[in-house]
């Protein structure tokens, strides 16, 4: 996807120039030259999605419509010839049925994670450092911060234009390349003039249920009459949690307090699952739900 927006110019939201083909073709293969050189991996594999065949989150999503804000966007020109070349030249795999990112998250899991601990313990924690063959996540997605394992991310120290001015990408993170492992962690970096939430394992997953989701328009928790829990009330709020089952029974009891007024009990719970089903990141193939229903 980036490699063809690079290939294309736009103005107030509106796309004034195309690039030749070639050029977002281009753009794909300094990519994968460049990941091949910076990440140690003996073999590699892309997966691509299916645009069309809609996966579960379409038909889980009650409370707005999910990613709603995205079909508004226009998709960048060259995007699907940039996933036939993919697929032709780079054996690209592609995923039905669920998102890319909850394929990485599967194989992610699968090669390194006591899938019992990841997915139903009832919030057990466990470090999976030392488990298994160890494989690394290249993406930019957040999202993709709860999954246990390597992550190299893909945006960190990159230098984008915006109008007239240059900014350094991801420059509250320390570094490009990391290690996440269960309950996670969450912190409050500088970011400009603002405070930015970055996190990971399952405790960044119990932020996202607090937050939600803007860019997959994911429904938050209402905090007040002036909006949802943000990135400070969020860490605030989680700060000094240390495991998964205090992380989740906290996000549940705080559902309960700040919907107590607009919403049933059964509603509340609809809610939460909803939310929660939207947010997590599969970390085996069967999962129906995320690891904490036992608590509803």
């Amino acid at each position: 996807m980036s490699a063809a927006f690079a290939a294309q110019r736009s103005e107030k939201g509106k796309v004034v120039s195309v690039d030749p083909v070639e050029y977002a073709l281009s753009n794909v293969k300094k990519m994968l030259v460049s990941l091949k050189k910076t990440i140690p991996a003996d073999t590699y594999r892309i997966f691509v999605g299916n645009p069309d065949i809609k996966h579960f989150r379409y038909s889980v999503a009650q409370t707005k419509v999910y990613k709603e804000n995205r079909q508004k966007q226009e998709r960048p020109k060259h995007e699907m010839a940039v996933r036939q070349y993919l697929i032709d030249y780079h054996n690209a795999e592609v995923i039905t049925g669920v998102e890319v990112d909850d394929a990485l998250g599967i194989e992610q899991c699968k090669s390194i994670c006591d899938l019992d601990s990841c997915t139903s313990n009832k919030g057990k924690d466990f470090d999976c450092r030392t488990l298994g063959n160890p494989s690394i996540i290249c993406s930019s997605d957040k999202d993709l911060q709860m999954i246990p394992g390597w992550h190299f991310d893909m945006d960190w120290g990159k230098i984008r234009s915006m109008g007239e001015s240059e900014y350094r990408m991801k420059s509250y993170m320390r570094t490009s390349t990391y290690f996440i492992t269960d309950p996670g962690f969450l912190s409050l970096r500088v970011n400009g003039k603002k405070k930015k939430l970055v996190g990971g394992g399952q405790l960044w997953f119990c932020a996202q249920l607090l937050m939600g989701d803007s860019v997959d328009n994911i429904p938050g928790l209402p905090l007040n009459a002036r909006g949802c829990y943000g990135d400070v009330t969020t860490y605030n709020a989680l700060k000094d949690i240390r495991s998964y089952k205090e992380g989740i029974s906290l996000c549940w009891d705080l559902y309960k307090e700040h919907l107590k007024d607009s919403l049933t009990l059964e509603q509340i719970r609809d809610r939460f699952k909803e939310v929660a089903q939207l947010c997590w990141i599969k970390r085996a193939p069967k999962e129906k739900i995320f690891p904490g229903e036992w608590l509803l």
